[in-house]
């Protein structure tokens, strides 16, 4: 063994100074200097650097980032209030403006889907982008467009977004088409809190109704929202794999009609409601590998201003790869009654609860298991909202591990199936259910 003996001279505190900018083209220093997580004259601290590197590269607008105390002797550096103020010299290597993503997907209800996004980011040397998408699957369709600013009103990190979309999607009872406008502020609000304000304006036909849903059901519905949304992410080590942490999510909307329908198409009308949605996720680590996810997710819906009824397409649902196994895709709850006979069709609800309980362990390789236990409830009318006439899935998965997200089959078993329920049901994903 041998003893070592370290003298250390230390020298004065040091402080941020100025910022130093190389390797922008199209980007303004400014939004450089924006994204940084100190001011000049504070205390050093080695994970604000750290900090400013990842908040540079969270804007997709530079492919290499480089944050570090600028070189020279310290005796160089101007003592300011007995600290050194040393420079900060951020070198980067702008990303390419306009982006293409795309993205494949499959489950059991929409069968294949893909999706294709465009991209101008920076598009005016500040920071904001313009988008284009569109989604489609067996199902339905999506397209949308949108303006982003980051920084909107050059407020820190009060991010704005415009974006208007058309969409048409099929649903087991029916199938509706939706134009809307939409406005959305965001902002971090703590750690790893992020909240949002959304007002959106559109209008909602449903113009198909399947098997013994009546044609009454059919609708055209004009409204306005406003959202008010909260959400903490805080799973690890990333949301396509996560073995740790919790996700917590809520919503209150408000909604309500902005034109007069007056003599419009049969069937169209103005809507008010009330939504609240909350939702949270916890992981549990049992070992390297080995996970235990539990889920809690309830909404309700309360109409508003003389509306007597929530339209099919505003209702909840539960059944599918995502909440109760045990149904197929919104197959849970309360069913239709027609003036003859009783219809087999779910007619969704205006309260909803679901509770999951998972066991995610390896197999072999990328291969890995799941048991599982799934109950929920649909209750058809906001003033009956309580816990009761559960129904349960108790199942078994398996997933093949991709950098996407797992490949997913699950078998959920009803065990005290209904005479209009099915006994199991088997699904296909890709992605984890929560």
């Amino acid at each position: 063994l041998a003893e070592v003996t370290l003298d250390v001279d230390e020298g004065p505190e040091c402080s941020f100074g100025s910022v130093r900018v190389r390797g922008t083209v199209h980007a303004l220093p400014e939004i450089i200097r924006r994204e940084v997580e100190f001011t000049p004259g504070s205390r050093f601290d080695a994970d604000r650097l750290f900090e400013s590197q990842r908040s540079l590269l969270a804007t997709r607008l530079f492919r290499q980032v480089t944050v570090d105390l600028a070189r020279g002797d310290p005796e160089d550096f101007p003592l300011v209030g007995g600290r050194r103020r040393v420079p900060v010299e951020i070198v980067v290597e702008e990303a390419d403006r306009i982006r293409l993503d795309t993205s494949v997907g499959f489950s059991s209800w929409e069968l294949l889907r893909a999706s294709v996004k465009t991209t101008f980011a920076d598009f005016d040397g500040h920071g904001r982008s313009l988008d284009a998408s569109l989604g489609a699957s067996f199902r339905g369709f999506r397209a949308a467009a949108g303006v982003e600013d980051p920084w909107l009103f050059g407020a820190r990190r009060l991010k704005g977004r415009l974006q208007a979309s058309y969409e048409q999607e099929e649903r087991p009872t029916f199938r509706y088409h939706r134009t809307g406008v939409e406005a959305t502020l965001a902002k971090t609000v703590g750690h790893k809190l992020l909240g949002s304000l959304d007002l959106s304006l559109n209008s909602t036909s449903v113009d198909k109704v399947t098997g013994d849903v009546p044609e009454e059901f059919e609708n055209t519905t004009r409204l306005t929202s406003v959202i008010l949304g909260l959400v903490r992410e805080a799973r690890a080590p990333d949301i396509f794999h996560p073995r740790r942490g919790s996700l917590l999510s809520g919503s209150l909307e408000l909604a309500g009609g902005f034109t007069d329908t007056a003599g419009s198409e049969k069937g169209s009308r103005d809507l008010s409601f009330l939504r609240l949605r909350l939702g949270a996720v916890q992981i549990f680590p049992l070992g390297e590998r080995t996970v235990l996810v539990m889920r809690a997710r309830a909404g309700a819906v309360r109409p508003l201003a003389g509306v007597e009824e929530i339209p099919i397409q505003e209702r909840f649902y539960l059944g599918g790869n995502q909440t109760v196994r045990s149904f197929s895709e919104d197959d849970l709850g309360p069913r239709i009654r027609p003036h003859r006979g009783r219809s087999d069709s779910a007619a969704g609800g205006e309260f909803t609860s679901v509770l999951n309980l998972e066991l995610r362990f390896p197999i072999r390789g990328h291969l890995q298991g799941a048991l599982f236990a799934d109950g929920g409830n649909v209750i058809r009318d906001f003033e009956d909202a309580s816990l009761d006439h559960y129904r349960f899935a108790l199942g078994v998965g398996l997933r093949y591990l991709t950098p996407i997200g797992p490949l997913r089959i699950d078998v959920g078993l009803n065990p005290a199936p209904r005479s209009f329920e099915d006994r199991f049901a088997i699904f296909f994903a890709v992605g984890y259910p929560f």
